[in-house]
């Protein structure tokens, strides 16, 4: 059964004062806009799933796993929460703890990549000349 809206808040607000160690050096590089004008969000509330952290206007979430997330269980788990939140429409980049504490800046490449190749941040281009639209 879900939790409530209100333990779930909770439990966001909660996991936000008590980060672990590698949640804490992604958030000090992603926090104020960091990378190419992106707010995110960390511990963050969506469809029942609290995740680790969040671009709500890319529709974007990142997972850091630590070691625990190796176990089978803990694998189904995750897979289960990553279909669950792609059917809400959002799509789930996972990083090992060792991908934060020895590559950030190529994680936070990937980020890049796939806002800026998944999203354009310029419009799609006007029709061929003398084209119209349907009405």
């Amino acid at each position: 059964m879900p939790d409530n809206p209100s333990t779930l808040l909770k439990r966001a607000r909660a996991m936000r004062q008590r980060p672990t160690k590698t949640e804490e050096i992604f958030w000090r590089r992603v926090r104020n806009h960091q990378i190419s004008g992106l707010k995110f969000r960390r511990q963050v509330p969506i469809h029942g799933i609290v995740v680790d952290f969040a671009c709500l206007t890319h529709r974007l979430v990142v997972e850091i796993d630590g070691g625990v997330h190796r176990l089978p269980e803990v694998q189904v788990r995750d897979q289960d929460r990553d279909i669950n939140l792609l059917g809400y429409g959002y799509y789930v980049m996972r990083f090992s703890d060792r991908a934060i504490l020895e590559e950030l800046e190529i994680v936070v490449g990937l980020i890049k990549d796939y806002v800026r190749n998944r999203h354009p941040l310029t419009p799609d281009p006007s029709p061929p000349w003398g084209a119209r639209g349907v009405r």
